[in-house]
């Protein structure tokens, strides 16, 4: 699979687990901020693919094990970088919920 986009541009793709066992896949590419520092950067991408993953949960209610997987637009193929989130969403709550509306909300 590969998701593409403009180098000024955010892509998400969620690939819903297929059965009970299997977990539920967040892909996101991100755009990097040429004026901001790599530190900045990496933690921008990864408040919002946490974001992203908590509101997978509320679009696949069945989903218990979500992964987000996330990478950068804008800059040389050699230099990117990847990183991974996990959410074990078995024990969702209400405060979980009202936590990944808010994220919807505020994200788009």
């Amino acid at each position: 699979m590969e998701i593409s986009a403009q180098a000024n541009q955010r892509r998400i793709q969620v690939i819903p687990a297929q059965s009970d066992n299997q977990p539920t896949y967040v892909f996101l590419v991100f755009p990097w901020i040429h004026e901001w520092s790599e530190q900045q950067n990496r933690a921008r991408r990864r408040e919002f693919r946490e974001a992203c993953v908590w509101v997978a949960k509320l679009k696949f209610e069945r989903a218990t094990d979500i992964v987000g997987l996330a990478t950068e637009t804008g800059i040389d193929h050699s230099r990117r970088s990847e990183d991974a989130v996990y959410l074990d969403a078995r024990e969702w709550s209400g405060t979980d919920e009202e936590r990944a509306r808010s994220y919807q909300c505020d994200l788009g």
